[in-house]
């Protein structure tokens, strides 16, 4: 690629130094820092150029884009390199923390309803927990406390919802049912995928069986979520900008049509520093994730929620062998 006028010294070297920063920051954000110890015994300004090279090349490939349209014109390119950098450096920033408090408050905005209070109804309900990547749902001691308690009849379990419900989905369903009178509790196959062992026993002892199988959620009288959704994955290797939300739900129906019954959300976003810097990963833990340094101090809106998803049912539903163990 030819340049009029030809490039100078100065610029042919910046050229070279953007071209090994990119490849420098692409390793340490894809890496992590951590795995540039291992060059330390060659030596120490390697280590140190993986931790700027991401930061570096941000504002030098915007210099050099600001810089080399103008080059015949040295002030206006100056010019427009420092409003660039200026607005880069400091305007991108302000707009992503401008966008992080407004969507912050927009997911807690939609909070409403009262814990619901469960009757012995029976009927059918959906406890929906866990990440939409967890392969293998669990009915954990929550799930069991409908069942034990005669406050439902069946269980659907799976991942927790990301919107409203959609009444066709299908879930895996459990219910409690007596022993065969000639065979006594025979197991469906694969139920130690989806029930503790504990329960198990705890099932058996009181003469009961589990029995398994799929249905839809409509099937449900009450549709139950406890979401938690982190802003980040440990895959990711680029910035997350987005909060990170936990919120418990509860759905009904009404004309096969969700309403929504209960909604409660903690909403947190962390700030981004006044002057925009690009941070690799620096420990050998694989979850600790690429993102932007913080200036300190969080976007938070909601309601502070309990670990507990039963923070959204009235009644607490007491087992004596889970809350009394002996």
């Amino acid at each position: 690629m030819a340049f009029d006028p030809p490039l100078s010294r100065l610029e042919r070297r910046l050229v070279w130094l953007w071209i090994m920063t990119t490849g420098t920051a692409a390793a340490a954000l894809y890496l992590g820092v951590f795995w540039w110890w291992a060059v330390l015994i060659v030596t120490i300004p390697i280590l140190i150029a993986a931790v700027i090279a991401p930061t570096l090349w941000i504002y030098l490939s915007v210099a050099l884009l600001a810089w080399m349209p103008l080059r015949s014109r040295p002030r206006l390119a100056l010019a427009v390199g420092a409003c660039a950098l200026l607005l880069v450096g400091l305007g991108a920033p302000a707009a992503m923390n401008a966008r992080l408090k407004s969507a912050v408050a927009q997911a807690a905005a939609s909070d409403r309803g009262a814990p619901v209070r469960l009757g012995p109804g029976g009927g059918t309900v959906a406890w929906l927990t866990g990440q939409p990547s967890d392969v293998r749902p669990y009915c954990t001691d929550d799930c069991l406390r409908f069942l034990i308690t005669g406050r439902a009849q069946a269980v659907l379990i799976g991942s927790a919802l990301r919107g409203p419900p959609v009444a066709g989905q299908i879930y895996m369903r459990l219910r409690l049912v007596p022993w065969s009178e000639s065979e006594g509790c025979v197991l469906p196959h694969g139920i130690e995928r989806h029930l503790y062992g504990p329960h198990l026993n705890l099932i058996v002892r009181q003469e009961l069986c589990v029995a398994m199988d799929r249905a839809p959620l409509h099937s449900a009288r009450l549709v139950f979520s406890a979401m938690d959704d982190g802003p980040w994955h440990w895959r990711e290797q680029l910035p997350a900008l987005r909060p990170a939300v936990k919120r418990l739900e509860a759905y009904g129906w009404q004309a096969s049509a969700p309403v929504l019954l209960f909604r409660r959300s903690q909403v947190r976003a962390s700030k981004l520093g006044g002057l925009l810097v690009l941070q690799p990963e620096q420990g050998a833990d694989i979850g600790t994730r690429t993102d932007w340094w913080r200036s300190g101090g969080d976007y938070i809106a909601g309601t502070t929620l309990p670990d507990d998803p039963k923070f959204m049912l009235a009644d607490r539903m007491p087992v004596p062998a889970f809350d009394n163990p002996r």
